[in-house]
């Protein structure tokens, strides 16, 4: 094999290498975060999950709780939805107040209602 063939070959492997490293170690990283969260929707404590678009914040979360909790779901990019909650913030509240059948209430995109 020429030298050349060899760097070619060892960029390739490293380059795949790296990929699976990375992979792995996300893996890893979301286990960690979802044993977290869970333990932490255990003792029913509240989360705000922050982090930049489109890297599976939302997924996580219903994910992990329709493996363990049962749960109610106010998704706020419905525009109708969010304007029911931008007219009167205290429909939240009120609404589960007499609903008492499910304690964890998921919120997405609770930013677009600041009132929250």
């Amino acid at each position: 094999m020429k030298k050349q063939d060899w760097e070619s070959l060892n960029k390739y492997l490293t380059n795949h290498i790296y990929r699976y490293m990375i992979c792995n170690m996300l893996k890893l990283f979301e286990r960690h975060i979802a044993r977290n969260l869970k333990k932490t929707l255990e003792n029913n404590k509240s989360i705000l999950l922050l982090g930049p678009r489109q890297v599976g914040k939302s997924t996580l979360i219903k994910e992990i709780l329709s493996k363990s909790f049962i749960f109610d779901s106010i998704l706020l990019q419905n525009p109708e939805l969010r304007i029911h909650y931008e007219k009167d913030p205290s429909r939240l509240i009120h609404e589960y107040e007499l609903d008492n059948t499910n304690n964890i209430i998921y919120i997405d995109e609770i930013q677009k209602v600041p009132a929250l």
